[in-house]
């Protein structure tokens, strides 16, 4: 995890000598209490957007968060993320990436990959340039035998983010989801099965922009 971290960091270093390159500053307040964690919900991180050509725009991220879980009174996590999007026309794109969360307890350790695919659409509020996301998060990792050790909560589900840049260098936005996932079971006893939970989580979200993100123009 922490080798992935530092490549992202040492891409993003090298992606802002690019003039067109927007790199952020990226804080997150909100709830995140269906999934196991304790309130507050609380992260931050940085992410790097990347135009290539009229078409295509990279994007990576590195987060880190401070939540506890329930079950144990403690935790830290920390995620590491990159997405492509391809515009086929100028407002409307897809989306397809990946990313991936590690989760720090003293209970246990857990990493998850998360592959998702979407859409993102500009959009404007009041003059003030947007985007809006969509993208659907497809469930991975073990269920059952005596190498799945700790089972994957076969976390999937939809996330939407809404953010608009309002000041110069200052985008706000919102991110909402509705998340499927299962609790630990037996990895020895499929027979037994799991049970599936429902749920969804809110938080708001405040970036600073740096190079290339102070425009009040359509990114």
């Amino acid at each position: 995890m922490i080798k992935r971290i530092a490549i992202l960091i040492l891409l993003a270093a090298v992606a802002a000598h690019a003039s067109d390159t927007r790199v952020l500053v990226d804080t997150e307040w909100g709830t995140a209490s269906g999934l196991g964690y304790k309130l507050p919900h609380l992260a931050a991180g940085t992410t790097v957007e990347q135009p290539l050509g009229n078409h295509w725009e990279a994007q990576g991220e590195v987060s880190v968060s401070p939540d506890r879980k329930y079950i144990t009174n403690d935790g830290k996590s920390a995620q590491a993320g990159a997405t492509v999007l391809f515009w086929p026309i100028q407002r409307i794109g897809l989306t397809g990436g990946a990313s991936y969360t590690r989760l720090w307890t003293s209970q246990f350790q857990k990493g998850e990959l998360f592959p998702s695919a979407g859409i993102v659409v500009r959009d404007t509020l009041d003059g003030s340039p947007g985007r809006f996301y969509v993208r659907y998060l497809f469930p991975t990792g073990c269920q059952w035998g005596a190498d799945c050790v700790i089972q994957s909560s076969r976390l999937s589900g939809v996330e939407g983010f809404q953010e608009f840049q309002v000041w110069p260098h200052w985008r706000i936005g919102f991110r909402g989801a509705w998340w499927r996932f299962a609790e630990q079971g037996n990895p020895l006893d499929r027979a037994a099965g799991r049970t599936w939970h429902n749920t969804g989580t809110a938080a708001m979200v405040i970036r600073y922009g740096f190079r290339g993100a102070n425009s009040e123009a359509s990114y």
